[in-house]
């Protein structure tokens, strides 16, 4: 891989954990829709909505690299690899977040940690677990993307496109949910695709850019709406990952960082410190709380929690005996 595609992925690895932050750091106010003055709502659900590419750019960077048909690692350490980087730190952290909400609530760690078969025990865990799953379709992926043509690949991201507007749209505005199954053209795995090729090909970055803003405001307004017909209890039904608004914004900040990265040591050293920033950051964020201005709080808090996340992380991975913690 060039050093090119390495600084610009490193930017991007940056700003995505950076505002993944933000977007935890802005959930309660979220919701607050009736109790928050209305300028301070509205600076908290632009900001969500600006942050929301983060998930997708994390996505599409797995595609970018894991789907790469120059790689010729085997099964075996394909997955050994995937193993030592996802599982472990997932089970690890699965037994910590655990044992905090047993110390907190009183409930059984066993029956936390057997239940998180079924659903992770904290929130941001989701993220590993599709993770996982992803990771076991990647190298048939691989190889079935390997001598594919471009229009082969663009017909199945206009198709992904297509399932991932038409079915959620016509079940919430219309009330007429689709039957005919499109779950192979639906989901995270259009993002491994499109982060693929997006490695290979270059695409008119003008009308992207006008669909990427085009995107950002429906999230924005849309979400607004939804909220307000919803009696103030936020509606997240723009924020989802997938959602075609999101996947438009996605795109159109990709491009935009990939054609305006720098070289930054302080960048890179965030970049490889992002998987463990994701990992720790919600344990900071709820030791810290702030009470202020959301307009202070949100990027204050946001801020402080990258930098601590950052520096408990640089110092695990110093640690032999925690490195699986922070990989």
């Amino acid at each position: 891989m060039s050093k090119d595609k390495i600084k610009y992925l490193d930017l991007i690895r940056t700003l995505a954990i950076f505002f993944v932050i933000v977007i935890h750091v802005c959930t309660n106010p979220a919701y607050s829709f009736n109790q928050l003055p209305a300028s301070q709502w509205w600076f908290t659900i632009v900001l969500d909505s600006l942050s929301r590419f983060a998930v997708p750019s994390f996505l599409m960077i797995t595609g970018l690299l894991l789907l790469d048909p120059n790689k010729n690692d085997d099964l075996l350490t394909f997955f050994k690899k995937r193993f030592t980087k996802v599982f472990i730190p997932l089970i690890l952290w699965t037994i910590i977040y655990s044992a905090k909400i047993s110390l907190e609530t009183g409930k059984s760690l066993s029956s936390l940690l057997i239940s998180s078969v079924s659903k992770p025990v904290y929130f941001h865990l989701w993220y590993l677990y599709s993770l996982t799953g992803l990771y076991l379709v990647i190298p048939f992926l691989r190889l079935g993307l390997k001598n594919i043509p471009k229009k082969l690949i663009e017909i199945y991201l206009i198709f992904w496109f297509i399932g991932s507007t038409i079915y959620p749209l016509s079940d919430k505005f219309l009330r007429l949910p689709v039957a005919i199954n499109n779950q192979y053209f639906t989901g995270f795995i259009g993002y491994l695709v499109l982060g693929f090729y997006l490695s290979l090909y270059q695409i008119q970055k003008r009308l992207i850019y006008f669909l990427s803003g085009l995107g950002l405001l429906t999230t924005i307004f849309g979400t607004y709406f939804l909220t307000r017909q919803n009696s103030g209890t936020l509606d997240e039904f723009f924020f989802d990952p997938v959602a075609p608004n999101i996947i438009l914004y996605s795109l159109g900040v990709f491009l935009f960082l990939k054609n305006h990265y720098t070289n930054n040591l302080i960048i890179k050293t965030i970049s490889q410190c992002s998987l463990g920033i994701y990992l720790i950051h919600p344990l900071i964020i709820e030791a810290f709380p702030l009470a202020l201005n959301e307009f202070i709080r949100i990027p204050l808090t946001s801020l402080f929690v990258l930098v601590v996340s950052l520096s408990l992380v640089l110092i695990i991975k110093k640690i032999p005996l925690l490195k699986h913690l922070a990989p």
